[in-house]
């Protein structure tokens, strides 16, 4: 058993040499620093939209004299306040009212009305500078820290290959997704998460000018702010090895990080020591066309130490920008100074990510994979449909078809009739896929299909040119609604009555050291809709599985590293089960048939949750 909370933090460091009251420090001892728990990260079910993996900036105290005092002049804000109409983007900020909650479960107190001005002077700088039809939403809360914690932000979703996307295989954060989709991809999540601690003394003003000992709010929202937009990557250090990227695929600020030999960090090996040692060489760089531009024609250098700076390194500009326009985002700011100026460099840097810069003209380019195949040396080679079985009956009115893969084949096409004479005038492509999902199939009838393989040098039949047929069962198709349950009644979920979603997903477990629970898929993220007799959902708690039938259905569920239940977080796995399932009329709801159900229903349900429901 293992208490596990693995940090993946970037820092902005507040440069002081002033000593203030802290909630918590007695007898002069600091107390120790506030750091929000470990979000999990978790992919939705069709593996495009990752949540809670963008980094967790925490912002610190630093007594380094170095930044004190630096001030940059900038009309910015007074133009961008004085005129919002001419803004070509728009931010929406909710203040987290007393009582509520941030995305990491730390209580609000009430947002000072002189904070708000400042928050909302902050995005109003980015509303003039960048172009998005999508309004960019930001959940803000103010609250009591521990230590020499400033603040912290994150939990921002990423998405990648959604239409519009400059580049595939690539996470894109929130914000600049939904800015180049012209959609909101993700209605119900805010695109940024901002905590502050409300025990420093804070600037509020708006005037570039904050006295010596206050921290200026416009700057460091601002610098936050930037960070949501996509100011930032996935790379990590542990122990010498450095790694990037999730699922697979890099963040795309990653694929524009390189050495000073202008090798791409894509490149490297993932993870390796070499890797580590290149985000530790203080000869790290940015190389993208526009920021190039902005910083006198050469790459701009990324802040790396030969130390690992436990989330400074690699999301910042470098210390030779200190003091210029474009210190923005460098990891410090010091005490009594300020910059209401994202700098030249910076919205170079993030109009290479994507972002269109107010009163550019839109223009899209995008980048697809270019694919090299040798020609075809001979005809597809023989291959056999899988399923429906042939002379099969029952079968749901949305099956899949399915078959082997044939040698030399570059595509695939498959007929469906109710014709029983081996003909057909309309093939239909699966490119490359050896299955294809149908839908609204009529109930009792007798169905014949065929598929045949494609190469540049001829065609093949399936099964050596012999159709099969399936039957669609009478009545209304798809799975029965109600409660499912595997032999041994060790994973359950409920059918709704539409019968397009599975819903309470559970899985009975043995903690050692706890007892009994069931781990249970908290709504609106337990739901997986049904597809061609099949349904998934992905993350630590993971499952799959196909309808068969109309009454069952077989496949496999599971977990990896999850919590917190009885008290702990679980490390490890994933663990998984396979397991066949039944309809069974009783009970109606799982919630009727677990044991607490009013524990459960109490618990409101939250994103990527999971809730334990002791067996007793």
């Amino acid at each position: 058993m293992n208490k596990t909370f693995n940090k993946f933090i970037v820092a902005l460091s507040i440069a002081s040499l002033f000593v203030f009251p802290l909630a918590g420090v007695n007898g002069g001892v600091q107390a120790q620093d506030f750091y929000p728990p470990t979000l999990e990260p978790y992919l939705s079910a069709d593996g495009l939209a990752l949540y809670n993996a963008a980094p967790t900036l925490v912002i610190m105290v630093d007594p380094n004299p170095a930044m004190q005092g630096i001030k940059i002049p900038a009309p910015e804000v007074d133009k961008a306040l004085a005129d919002p109409v001419a803004a070509s983007a728009t931010f929406s900020i909710t203040y987290v009212v007393a009582g509520g909650t941030d995305l990491w479960g730390k209580a609000c107190t009430t947002f000072p009305e002189d904070a708000k001005t400042a928050f909302n002077a902050a995005a109003a700088i980015w509303a003039s500078t960048l172009q998005s039809s999508v309004p960019i939403t930001i959940k803000a809360c103010w609250a009591s820290l521990s230590g020499t914690t400033l603040g912290y932000s994150g939990g921002q979703p990423l998405r990648r290959d959604f239409s519009g996307a400059p580049q595939g295989n690539t996470w894109y954060q929130g914000s600049l997704a939904n800015s180049l989709n012209g959609n909101d991809l993700d209605p119900a999540t805010f695109d940024m998460n901002i905590t502050y601690n409300s025990n420093y003394a804070w600037y509020t003003g708006t005037d570039s000018n904050p006295p010596a000992g206050q921290y200026d709010l416009v700057t460091v929202a601002a610098h936050e702010i930037a960070h949501g937009l996509n100011f930032s990557g996935s790379a990590q250090y542990s122990e010498g090895i450095g790694s990037y990227g999730y699922d697979g695929f890099p963040y795309i600020y990653d694929t524009f990080m390189e050495s000073g030999g202008e090798t791409k960090l894509t490149s490297y090996t993932n993870p390796s020591a070499d890797l580590g040692s290149l985000l530790t060489s203080d000869n790290l760089w940015f190389n993208g066309s526009n920021a190039k531009a902005a910083n006198g024609g050469t790459r701009v250098k990324m802040y790396a130490p030969g130390t690992w700076s436990g989330g400074s390194s690699y999301a910042h500009l470098d210390e030779i920008f200190n003091g210029t326009v474009n210190d923005m985002m460098t990891y410090s700011v010091g005490s009594g100074s300020a910059n209401h100026n994202p700098g030249p460099v910076t919205t170079g840097l993030l109009k290479d990510l994507g972002w269109v810069l107010a009163g550019e003209t839109t223009v899209s380019t995008i980048y697809l994979p270019l694919v090299l195949r040798a020609p075809a040396s001979s005809p597809p080679g023989d291959f056999n449909k899988s399923a429906p079985a042939n002379g099969a009956t029952g079968q749901l009115a949305n099956p899949t078809l399915s078959w082997g893969a044939s040698s030399n084949a570059t595509s695939y096409e498959y007929c469906i009739d109710t014709s029983n004479d081996n003909a057909c005038t309309t093939w239909t492509s699966t490119a490359a896929s050896t299955s294809v999902g149908l839908s609204g199939l009529t109930p009792a009838t007798s169905y014949y299909w065929q598929v045949r393989a494609n190469n540049t040098l001829g065609t093949t039949n399936a099964n050596g040119g012999t159709w099969w047929a399936f039957t669609i069962a009478s009545g209304p198709s798809g799975p029965t609604p109600g409660f499912w349950q595997s032999s041994g009644d060790t994973t359950e979920f409920y059918v709704t009555p539409d019968r397009t979603t599975v819903r309470e997903f559970s899985i009975l477990v043995d903690l050692p050291g706890c007892g009994t629970y069931w781990i249970y898929r908290a709504i609106p993220d337990g739901d997986a809709p049904i597809s061609s007799n099949q349904f998934s959902f992905s993350g630590p708690f993971y499952a799959s599985g196909t309808f068969d039938s109309s009454t069952a259905a077989q496949g496999t569920s599971g977990l990896s590293s999850f919590g917190p239940v009885c008290g702990y977080y679980w490390d490890g796995g994933p663990w998984s089960w396979s397991a066949t399932w039944q309809n069974d009329s009783q009970p109606t709801s799982m919630l009727a048939h677990a044991v607490g159900s009013e524990f459960v229903e109490s618990v409101p349900a939250t994103e990527g949750a999971y809730i334990a429901i002791p067996v007793k």
